[in-house]
């Protein structure tokens, strides 16, 4: 398991960089990783939204894309990353089988490379809190934050979105300033990732300098489950703690890599853009 989890610590780091191109040739196999999940809750909606972001602060050059989703029902709300989701759906089916080969692994790579949303995050109503889980190599990490108390502004200003007529309001959250367009057309007070408490879904979401950019792309009728992953090798922190972690890890990335003895650990840092500023 040594090597294999090596592979996926570099892969981890390849995304990271942009590369995404590395798969594995190897007539070795592997035993598959535990896979646990519970379910919280079940939707009937999936609202996806095209997501772009920027690896380095205020440069257009450095845009990444991906799709994310919002999963909403009565009483937990989950919004993630859509690859990672079927990245967990093929971890699961693979979790049953004896052995891993390369093609198991390079199905999980095909995902995990695609991935641009890194965490998952999911709104408990009742609790009026977030769990959020996210992954720092070599070990995924879970914390809990209250739900923020978003002082929005409403404009006079309307648009179109998806024949939608929307709506724009305006927020200061965690040292950046946001744009939200909402519809009260679908009465669903969420958005992406921490955003919400509007009278209506948000369908668009940036902030100042389009550093991390959501818009809707599609509405999904198909019913499922909001699951959170439940293994024991996830490590409960705290939030403060967390972001302590991804600063040191971006800056010194080979320290958090658990490396075969001959590989060394100086590898460059990693370019910073934290969606949140002065947390």
């Amino acid at each position: 398991m040594k090597k294999i989890y090596f592979i996926f610590c570099l892969v981890s780091l390849i995304s990271f960089s942009g590369n995404t191109q590395t798969l594995i040739s190897s007539d070795r196999s592997y035993s598959p990783n535990k896979y646990i999940a519970v379910d919280l809750d079940q939707f009937e909606q999936v609202f996806f939204y095209d997501y772009t972001y920027l690896r380095i602060p205020d440069n257009p050059s450095s845009e990444e894309s991906s799709l994310t989703m919002l999963q909403v029902g009565d009483k937990y709300s989950k919004f993630t990353d859509y690859f990672k989701s079927k990245l967990d759906s093929v971890k699961e089916a693979h979790s049953h089988l004896k052995r891993l080969g390369s093609k198991e692994i390079n199905e999980q790579l095909s995902y995990k490379k695609k991935i641009g949303f890194k965490p998952s995050v999911i709104n408990d109503f009742n609790e009026s809190k977030f769990i959020i889980q996210a992954r720092i190599p070599s070990n995924d990490y879970e914390y809990t934050i209250d739900e923020p108390e978003l002082q929005w502004e409403l404009t006079s200003s309307f648009k179109s979105i998806l024949s939608y007529r929307v709506q724009k309001a305006t927020v200061n959250y965690a040292g950046r300033n946001w744009v939200a367009w909402f519809t009260e057309s679908i009465p669903i007070n969420k958005g992406p990732y921490i955003f919400g408490d509007l009278p209506g879904l948000i369908l668009e979401l940036y902030d100042q300098g389009e550093n991390f950019h959501f818009v809707i792309s599609g509405i999904n009728g198909s019913a499922g489950s909001i699951y959170k992953r439940n293994e024991e090798k996830i490590l409960k922190i705290s939030e403060k703690e967390y972001l302590r972690l991804n600063k040191s890890f971006h800056k010194k990335p080979g320290v958090f890599i658990k490396s075969p003895s001959n590989f060394k650990s100086d590898l460059e840092e990693l370019p910073y853009n934290p969606i949140e500023l002065d947390k």
